[in-house]
């Protein structure tokens, strides 16, 4: 067989492998298998919604070892829009597990398509998907037993993002005296929030001098590294301006760094006062359920905050579900979709934007930000 078989995640169809490399990777992970058929492929499914796309049903007997075929129903496509579960990967703290865990995964992902890694820019975690929560768990105790490295599995964390409401002006001022020359820098910044989208911007609007021309770039660089580690909760700060407006500065001891970190200083101390808020990730879900399982879905999107966009039929009693849910509620969702309908609930996701963080959940985050910034301090 030489047909390539495809699995679709957040939206987008991706060409795997023939399937017998598939039937490996896969086999001992499932229970069962649904076959169907669309007007461009038959194709299959197993228990944890990995789709594949076979000949006939013999071809689907032995892509999934010989386990019983469950069910009949068909899609619109040849694929179908699957989520993932994911997982968050952290080596333990000794060097070598570090040096060894980029190297370990890049090998299991050459096993296994069905893994993917990448590293998420936005929360500097490591991120794992699999097809299951059970694979999550295989290649963990396969990164352990065969490659030697000992890591932690836990939740990923939420991208969350900051932004103010309000303007604020404030100062930001850094004298240090040591041996020989001092540090020093003073500055003054205004800041104001700007329209969703357009991230950072900075001006100068300084009359007289009064901070030096060849100091601005450090002033503005110092800005733009404390927006981006965050300031009241430790993520990146967005959609606002900064405008450099006053300060001082003395003949021997201003430097470049003693600007940058009263730049830093200034930023933090306006932000404290432009009523800042957090932004949360909100995804697009399509879920496509049995009809008798519907009831069951919409009551738990409910719970997870999500907005029920609307609903339609899809045929062979399906029902196909499109809503927004917050990202924070749809780590687990996969494995909890295939527990409510027995494994034949499918879904597909995809960032839509950014909203509001509603403000019981911003605090216990900015909180957890805190306790973890006093524990960091403790240990040194």
């Amino acid at each position: 067989m030489s047909k390539s078989s495809w699995v679709a995640v957040m939206g987008v169809a991706t060409a795997l492998v023939a399937l017998p490399a598939v039937a490996q990777g896969l086999n001992g992970f499932y229970a069962g298998a649904t076959v169907g058929k669309s007007k461009a492929r038959d194709w299959c499914t197993g228990a944890d919604g990995f789709v594949v796309s076979c000949d006939d049903r013999k071809n689907a007997w032995k892509l999934f070892g010989g386990y019983q075929i469950t069910r009949n129903f068909a899609v619109e496509a040849g694929y179908a829009n699957l989520g993932k579960f994911t997982a968050a990967l952290k080596a333990s703290a000794k060097l070598p597990d570090l040096d060894k865990l980029a190297t370990a995964l890049h090998k299991l992902t050459d096993e296994d398509p069905t893994l993917h890694v990448r590293r998420d820019d936005a929360t500097h975690e490591t991120i794992l998907s699999a097809i299951g929560e059970s694979a999550i768990e295989v290649a963990v105790h396969r990164l352990k037993e065969k490659f030697g490295v000992q890591v932690e599995m836990h939740t990923p964390r939420v991208p969350y993002r900051e932004s103010i409401r309000g303007k604020a002006s404030a100062q930001g001022r850094y004298k240090r005296q040591t041996g020989g020359h001092g540090q020093f820098g003073d500055v003054w910044l205004e800041i104001e929030p700007q329209p969703a989208g357009t991230g950072v911007v900075f001006e100068t609007h300084v009359v007289g001098g009064s901070v030096p021309r060849n100091f601005w770039p450090a002033v503005e660089k110092g800005v733009r590294e404390t927006s981006q580690r965050g300031v009241i909760a430790g993520y990146p700060l967005s959609d606002f301006k900064a405008t450099l407006t006053d300060g001082s500065f003395h003949s021997v001891d201003s430097s470049e760094m003693s600007f940058k970190i009263a730049g830093s200083l200034a930023l933090q101390n306006c932000v404290k006062e432009a009523d800042p808020f957090l932004l949360e990730p909100i995804m697009t879900l399509e879920v496509l359920v049995p009809e008798e399982q519907m009831g069951d879905v919409l009551a738990d999107l409910n719970s997870r905050r999500g907005r029920v966009l609307g609903m339609e039929r899809s045929g062979a009693g399906l029902q196909r579900i499109r809503a927004h849910v917050p990202m924070a509620e749809t780590f687990r969702y996969a494995t909890d979709l295939r527990s409510m309908t027995g494994g034949r609930g499918t879904f597909s996701a995809e960032i839509l934007g950014y909203e509001e963080c509603p403000s019981h959940i911003a605090q216990k985050v900015i909180a957890a930000h805190e306790s973890e910034g006093a524990e960091t301090a403790a240990a040194r």
